[in-house]
Formats: structure tokens, sequence, C-alpha cells
């Protein structure tokens, strides 16, 4: 009886302990690419036919920051405090971006004006972003 009991409670510690949450997979470049974009377009920033110079390279959060920054922007943490990880995509993107006047929509006579923008889309995809006209 003695002996059943043991068997047991190591079957149960065997199975239940033995298992690890899942390591997140980072998010590939053209994933996170593809978010920033999808963003943009409904920000109405510039269209998938503009001609935007679209950047994107792996860095750290505190990296990315650094790198908005010295464009002019601020990014902010995806959620409250450190994000959850520390690493993802830094995607810019430079072209001439719709500015309409204040309360109008975007069309394609709408004026344009030179512009940057700035995205850090870590690995659960989350993204943060700005954007400043440059001229």
């Amino acid at each position: 009886m003695i002996v059943a009991v043991l068997l047991g409670a190591g079957l149960v510690a065997g199975c239940s302990g033995g298992e690890t949450a899942p390591t997140p997979k980072p998010i590939i470049e053209g994933n996170a690419v593809q978010i920033f974009t999808r963003e943009a377009y409904r920000e109405a920033w510039f269209t998938p036919s503009d001609k935007i110079a679209i950047t994107s390279e792996p860095l750290a959060f505190d990296q990315a920051l650094a790198r908005a920054e010295a464009l002019g922007m601020q990014l902010y943490p995806t959620l409250p405090g450190e994000p959850p990880y520390p690493d993802g995509w830094l995607i810019t993107a430079k072209g001439d971006f719709f500015a309409p006047a204040q309360g109008q929509t975007p069309s394609a006579s709408a004026p344009r004006r030179p512009a940057v923008a700035a995205a850090f889309v870590e690995h659960a995809s989350r993204l943060t972003y700005s954007m400043r006209y440059t001229d």
C-alpha cells in the first residue's frame, strides 16, 4: 500500500513539474513590417502605391527608443512598465506623407509633406509608433 502511494505521488510530480511554459518565438521581420504598414495605411500616412523608404532592424527597445529620439520622435512601451520582451524590430519610414487639413480626409489630391515615422514591433506583435513632418 505504501508503495502504491509513493508511485502515485511520483507519477503526479513527474507529470506536473516537468513541463515548462513555451518560449515565445521572435516575430519575423516581414511580419513586423506588415504590422507597421497596415497601421500606417489605417492612419492614412501613405498608401501601398506610394514610394516610401522603409527600413527595419532588430533592436532592443531601449536602442529603438534612442534611434527614434535621434529622429525627433518618442516611442512608448507597449505595456505598462518594461516591455515583456526586450527586443523586436525598429521600423522607419521616410517619404512624402499625406498632410490633410484639420478634419479633412486624405485623398489623391491631398497635399503631401516630407515626413518620417518610427515604430517598434515587439515579439508579441504589439506596436508603438510615432510620426512627424520634417519640413
